[in-house]
């Protein structure tokens, strides 16, 4: 399987706040346009592979992310590619569903743009959107502050947008940890749970050796 991380690191005053992620929003370099769809996760094991692409559950909730990531390219009149079925990328400890999206670059889209027209994937905000939009708004009830908002990098020779999840923040003496999981038909609240808990482990092991 695949392998893939990317890192990021901010501070404001004593504040830092910082992640290990796996999700790209998007990469723009060499005349192309990357978006990676990732949704759908199992802690890497024997046969997990296997396991995660015959999840008629996971293989639902991936197909929500990549529909929207595509419909948010066309409303941009980008036309973009995918592969008709996920491989599996392997994210550390754990296993995501993943389907690269690519297309010819226009640059007279600015990356600002492209951040406005993806950012939140379903991935991050739910499906249909302003539905889950509405729920999310009258439910959550906490502010996510950084966690899951984009963060885009931009040299001469590319920009890259990384999204702020599986990432922590540290205040003085407090760390809080940030992770999510899809909820679709089919998930278990206590499966979705766990499923978080392993995604932090990621940013714990920065701190503590005896993270499994």
């Amino acid at each position: 399987a695949p392998s893939q991380a990317h890192r990021f690191f901010m501070q404001e005053g004593e504040s830092l706040f910082f992640g290990l992620t796996p999700e790209l929003l998007f990469r723009r370099a060499k005349g192309e346009i990357f978006v990676p769809a990732i949704a759908g996760t199992r802690a890497a094991g024997p046969q997990q592979a296997f396991r995660l692409q015959d999840s008629a559950k996971e293989q639902a909730e991936h197909r929500l992310v990549v529909q929207g990531i595509l419909q948010s390219l066309s409303d941009l009149g980008l036309q973009a590619s995918a592969p008709a079925q996920p491989t599996v990328l392997s994210a550390g400890k754990l296993l995501h569903l993943y389907t690269p999206i690519r297309m010819t670059d226009d640059p007279s889209i600015s990356g600002e743009a492209l951040v406005k027209a993806l950012h939140p994937t379903p991935a991050i905000g739910g499906f249909p959107q302003k539905v889950a939009w509405d729920f999310l708004w009258e439910n959550e009830g906490w502010d996510r502050g950084l966690f899951s908002s984009p963060l885009l990098f931009r040299t001469p020779q590319e920009e890259t947008c990384l999204v702020a999840i599986r990432s922590g923040l540290l205040k003085t003496r407090c760390l809080f940890t940030f992770a999510g999981a899809g909820f679709v038909q089919g998930s278990k609240a206590e499966e979705e749970w766990k499923e978080t808990e392993q995604k932090m482990r990621t940013v714990l092991s920065l701190f503590f050796e005896d993270q499994p």
